[in-house]
Order: C-alpha cells, then structure tokens, then sequence
C-alpha cells in the first residue's frame, strides 16, 4: 500500500474512532458517568488533535479537565493540562502552546 493508501486508510480509521467515541459520549452523558464523560472527552481530543484539528482537541480537552478538577482526579488533570500545553500526548511543547496554557490554567484555577 503506498502513502496515499495509508494516509486514507488511517483517516478512515479516525473517523470511526470519532464516530464511536462520540456515541460513547452521548450514552455516559444520558446515563450521568461523569468520570466516563471525562475519559471519553480526552480521548475525543487525542484524535482531534492527531487529525490536526487542534482547536476541538483543546475544547474536548478543556472540557476534560474541568470534570477532572471537579472529580478529584488530579493525575487525570495534569495530563489535560500537558497535552494542552503540548498539543497532544505524543507531542513536544512549542513555547506559545505552553505559555498560553499555562495561563489558562492558572486563571481556571483560581
């Protein structure tokens, strides 16, 4: 298979993942999980962000990190923040994602 047929199958791929992910969403939010809701909305950011999508990555992850604040789950919480700052969880920091999170963080904080 050549680059464009992998770069195809891999978006199709994606897209599933998106569409299962999001009927996963909509089923722990129905049923109140709110600790599910927070997982799944990451990993709805994981993607998003693998696709270049970055601004709905940050939104599922914002969204993420505030049910991991709300929960008490601060491991949880301090990955959002990075992948925030960092653009994904397989990315390295860029100065202006990292200095623009951190703010954000720190104003959510309070």
């Amino acid at each position: 298979m050549g680059h464009l047929g992998l770069h195809r199958s891999a978006h199709r791929k994606s897209e599933r993942a998106l569409h299962s992910y999001g009927e996963a969403l909509t089923h722990f939010q129905s049923i109140g999980n709110a600790n599910r809701e927070a997982d799944t909305r990451s990993k709805l950011g994981d993607i998003q962000a693998e696709r270049g999508e970055d601004a709905r990555a940050r939104e599922a992850w914002t969204t993420a990190l505030a049910l991991y604040r709300e929960q008490g789950r601060s491991a949880a919480a301090h990955r959002m923040t990075t992948n925030q700052a960092t653009g994904g969880p397989d990315r390295l920091p860029t100065h202006s994602l990292t200095a623009q999170w951190a703010n954000t963080s720190r104003r959510q904080s309070r």
